[in-house]
């Protein structure tokens, strides 16, 4: 196990366990929108950027876990910005009530990684990563 998981705080890992499991829920979800959205006149193109936003997410899972604060900051206005799905899914409950409940938990999921992640335990831990990485780069240099 490398130094900076052994020193990574409760709270921390928990949140990165929980982006995990919310990436695959959202990832369920997207199965499930494409098998709606297959009547469409694009769905390789629907596929494609359902696969890419799911990659960046993956990468900015990556990134928190390995202590990169600009990861975390990117992931919180990166869930900001797709609330108004969250409030689509609230909407479309009754119609569609799998996709909306998977997209609904993968949501509080997030909510409740975010919160961990902006712990004092957790903003410590990233506070020392970075300061670490700095120190790094400089005995390279």
């Amino acid at each position: 196990m490398e130094s900076w998981q052994a020193s990574r705080p409760r709270a921390t890992d928990i949140a990165v366990k929980l982006l995990y499991l919310a990436l695959v829920v959202s990832a369920v979800r997207a199965v499930f929108l494409e098998w709606s959205v297959l009547q469409t006149s694009h769905p390789i193109v629907n596929t494609c950027f359902s696969v890419f936003f799911l990659g960046i997410t993956l990468w900015l899972i990556l990134m928190i876990g390995k202590g990169r604060n600009w990861a975390r900051t990117v992931y919180l206005i990166w869930f900001v910005i797709s609330l108004p799905v969250f409030a689509v899914d609230i909407s479309e409950l009754a119609a569609d009530s799998v996709k909306a409940s998977l997209g609904m938990l993968s949501t509080i999921i997030s909510l409740a990684a975010l919160v961990l992640l902006f712990q004092k335990a957790s903003s410590d831990w990233f506070r020392v990563m970075k300061k670490t990485d700095k120190l790094a780069q400089t005995e390279i240099a």
